[in-house]
């Protein structure tokens, strides 16, 4: 069994892991045999601690932030990719960091961290109580909500990713 180094709360409320297995290095090709592939951005929270009971205890718990995309087969993660740099959650206003969505260099989208929950570190209460009492699941990294709606992936489309803040870029082959 692979180590789950990360969760993310979809939206039907269930949590999806994030296993090693599934981390993709920069410029790795889109997995094969996928049917229906989407691609998603995210941002990613590292935590520093464990989360508190409140926003404001959430909010302090977040320590880095990196920006990723996360490729699906339906509703199963396949992999996720990681921007090649981090950010100190303090030294940016997660509220709109955010993203730029590219298709053969053309805008197709773009979105902020405040598209869900109001701010990223609202992930963290939904993840907290979306655990079930005895759950296994002890990740350092939690995604805050799809910074877009998941983009459907058209076969020979080039797929960019431009996060704000430094965060970086990750381009796809589609």
């Amino acid at each position: 069994m692979t180590k789950t180094v990360g969760m993310a709360l979809g939206a039907d409320g269930n949590i999806a892991r994030i296993s090693e297995d599934m981390l993709l290095p920069i410029g790795a090709p889109m997995p094969e045999g996928l049917a229906e592939p989407t691609l998603q951005p995210y941002l990613a929270l590292l935590l520093g601690h464990e989360v508190g009971g409140s926003l404001v205890e959430a909010r302090a718990s977040i320590w880095m932030v990196h920006g990723v995309v996360v490729v699906r087969d339906g509703d199963e993660i396949r992999g996720v990719w990681t921007a090649p740099r981090a950010r100190i959650a303090d030294e940016i206003d997660l509220t709109f960091t955010g993203v730029l969505v590219h298709a053969n260099g053309e805008v197709i989208n773009s979105g902020t961290g405040a598209a869900g929950y109001g701010h990223p570190a609202g992930a963290l209460m939904a993840a907290q109580n979306a655990l079930q009492e005895g759950d296994d699941v002890s990740a350092d990294v939690v995604l805050a909500p799809g910074l877009t709606p998941p983009i459907p992936v058209t076969p020979g489309l080039a797929y960019g990713f431009e996060f704000n803040e430094g965060l970086g870029e990750i381009h796809i082959a589609g």
